[in-house]
């Protein structure tokens, strides 16, 4: 028998109906004298109960079955901002812009970015920006400007920012992952 919370959530297929639910249920159930409360569709298109849908429940709707699709994107980087770039990135990445989008599904979307040598900077960032990390030992903080790590590896400074746009979160290294960046051009 399906618990309260897989009945309020159960996906509608089409060989999925409210009647075909409701009498797997009361096979399950042992007859007639079970008591289950009204269904009703949703806006989502899931089957949901009406006290549910009425207590205005049903706005954390978690799809069981959720469609992936995925894209691959080239962007040319030849004269764009860091900052505005990377948020570019991390939300093709994320899949933000997909209708399906669902902040717990991992979207499969590949990004190559090209021409990162290119990139450019607003103000005084390339002198003013440092970047810092620690080696573990005591006096071990290594810091480095902007300009210096675009000379080093120019991809370094790009995927540090697609990294800091992201959420802190298990999905984070794998939608890195899906980032290619390209020094020159295609």
């Amino acid at each position: 028998m399906y618990s309260g919370a897989e009945r309020r959530y159960l996906k509608k297929d089409a060989q999925t109906s409210i009647s075909a639910i409701e009498e797997y249920d009361l096979k399950q159930s042992g007859g007639a004298g079970a008591w289950f409360p009204p269904l009703a569709e949703s806006r989502a298109g899931c089957l949901v109960s009406e006290n549910a849908r009425r207590a205005n429940r049903v706005s954390n709707y978690i799809s069981i079955i959720a469609i992936t699709s995925t894209m691959e994107y080239t962007i040319d980087a030849a004269e764009k901002i860091l900052g505005r770039l990377a948020t570019e990135v991390a939300v093709l990445l994320r899949g933000k812009n997909d209708p399906s989008f669902l902040r717990e599904k991992f979207s499969d979307n590949h990004v190559t970015v090209f021409n990162i040598d290119k990139i450019s900077f607003t103000g005084r960032k390339a002198k003013q920006k440092l970047y810092q990390h620690h080696s573990g030992f005591h006096g071990g903080l290594k810091t480095e400007t902007l300009e210096s790590v675009m000379r080093r590896d120019s991809r370094v400074a790009l995927r540090h920012a697609v990294m800091g746009m992201l959420p802190k979160n298990k999905l984070r290294a794998r939608w890195i992952k899906n980032l290619t960046l390209v020094k020159g051009g295609k």
